[in-house]
């Protein structure tokens, strides 16, 4: 061998050590960086005939667990979403008040019904005949805020929809951007590793949005799928998903198009998105706060409806009406009146209708036991 092969082989040896140095610098420096992978160094040597050449050095790669890589993205979805719901559902919890505390709703009730057990010693009192009412508003009270809690973090999901909307474009434009420089980086034989790392800190970030798959193609791009199989776009620069802001009411619902959809492409896939801080707001706007809702606004008609057919309307609207049921569906004439239902203003006024009844009921089953009598709850 001549004195240019032998420099040639130590330049390539001396290069190749460079390279391997400065990836273990690289691993050391970030072993505790989220979503790094560990780079490997590749050699190949070469030999010229039976003459050994020295080494080359390859493009670097990373020592992954790619089915591991996929659990941590699935169980980071499962934190983030149980994250998104409690915290929602702790507001809600505080407004609600502790049973047998004296501010939860059962604990009111009983009080208004403790109120009427007094009044019932002295009916004439106009201070217990004012303790009636007292009690009454303490209910209705806690009805509106618990009602206009629910109202607030439905529309806290919504906003918090728009906002995860926009990272979740962001996230799919660098996933976008990085596949063209890995695939591009592959194709040129270099190594893309760093650029890996970097993608997969933006899927990472992806999934704690909403739930995903990924696959791995053999150019080095990765598709991204929700975990129903729609795909998601991955093109730099742009922001595929799209939707809109929106003022909730009691009465609004995505079901009946009162709320604006995710759609990709003018195609609607709010129902594919589902896991992680996105698909926790769309449930807690869509299905569970509606719920708790419904439910709130059935005990305040129900209240006010048995109240009134035993001739007190004690609770109802401002206008000292109590709406009524049989709808399609059967409550779409309540729909959020807990927010608004209150002591019967004509009461409040006269405190004595506790006593004396807001009108005649008739005879039947359930209401007085004689025709144009009063009777009190």
């Amino acid at each position: 061998m001549n004195l240019n092969g032998a420099l040639s082989i130590a330049t390539g040896s001396l290069a190749n050590i460079t390279t391997q140095l400065g990836l273990v610098s690289n691993n050391v420096a970030n072993a505790s960086t989220p979503d790094y992978s560990v780079e490997t160094p590749n050699q190949e040597s070469l030999v010229a005939g039976a003459q050994s050449m020295g080494v080359q050095t390859e493009a670097a790669t990373r020592a992954i667990n790619l089915a591991l890589q996929q659990a941590t993205f699935q169980q980071d979805t499962t934190v983030s979403g149980l994250t998104t719901t409690t915290t929602s559902l702790r507001t809600i919890d505080a407004l609600q008040g502790s049973p047998g505390t004296g501010n939860d709703l059962g604990s009111l009730l009983g009080k208004v019904q403790s109120a009427f057990s007094t009044l019932l010693g002295d009916p004439s009192s106009a201070a217990q005949q004012s303790a009636v009412v007292s009690a009454a508003g303490n209910l209705t009270g806690s009805i509106n805020t618990l009602s206009n809690g629910y109202t607030q973090q439905r529309q806290a999901a919504q906003t918090d929809i728009v906002a995860a909307v926009t990272s979740m474009n962001s996230n799919l434009s660098q996933i976008g951007l990085l596949n063209d420089r890995i695939i591009n980086a592959r194709s040129t034989g270099q190594s893309s590793a760093d650029l890996e790392n970097q993608r997969d800190a933006a899927v990472h970030a992806l999934s704690n949005l909403v739930g995903i798959r990924t696959l791995n193609q053999p150019n080095g791009g990765l598709i991204i799928t929700t975990t129903s199989g729609t795909q998601l776009p991955t093109q730099a620069n742009t922001t595929p998903v799209q939707t809109t802001s929106a003022t909730i009411g009691a009465g609004a619902s995505y079901a009946s198009g009162g709320l604006p959809p995710i759609t990709v492409g003018g195609v609607d896939i709010t129902g594919q998105l589902q896991g992680g801080r996105l698909g926790s707001d769309i449930a807690l706007r869509d299905t569970t706060l509606p719920l708790f809702q419904g439910e709130l606004d059935e005990f305040s008609q129900s209240l006010a409806s048995r109240f009134d057919a035993q001739g007190l309307t004690l609770f109802s609207d401002p206008n000292g009406n109590v709406p009524v049921g049989g709808g399609a569906p059967a409550q779409s004439g309540y729909v959020g009146f807990a927010a608004e239902i209150q002591v019967n203003p004509a009461v409040i006024a006269n405190t004595s209708l506790v006593r004396d009844g807001t009108h005649d009921v008739a005879g039947s089953a359930t209401g007085a036991s004689v025709a144009g009598a009063r009777r009190h709850p």
